[in-house]
């Protein structure tokens, strides 16, 4: 594996409602990730600070489901990498601090957006 996995930036789109959340991330090129295994899920933070995996009506939100969209933007060709998006598209407004996790594989640790809310 070449290039260096590392997290860009969130943006919210308030245009929609509830908001969504974009992050884009850059990783392992497109045909080295496997899309039909689990890879990214959000996390919000619990009371004490720390990170715990988000769960909507009993169901984890993950990629899996219907609320994640996952997009290869395009190649990073002088590191042999791409560029990733994922998008979360909540069905209800819900408070807290989130953050997306992009999970561990082929020797790569967990990646972490920053934290960010929906509400402005």
């Amino acid at each position: 594996m070449r290039g260096k996995r590392e997290a860009q930036w969130v943006v919210l789109d308030h245009t929609i409602t509830p908001p969504s959340a974009r992050f884009v991330w850059q990783d392992l090129a497109a045909g080295a990730i496997q899309l039909d295994a689990p890879l990214v899920y959000l996390e919000t933070q619990s009371n004490d600070g720390g990170w715990i995996p988000l769960v909507v009506d009993a169901m984890p939100v993950d990629d899996r489901g219907i609320h994640i969209e996952i997009r290869y933007l395009q190649e990073v060709p002088h590191i042999g990498a791409g560029l990733w998006q994922a998008t979360w598209y909540p069905q209800t407004s819900i408070p807290g601090a989130f953050r997306f996790g992009i999970l561990s594989r082929q020797h790569l640790p967990a990646l972490y957006s920053e934290s960010f809310t929906l509400s402005r």
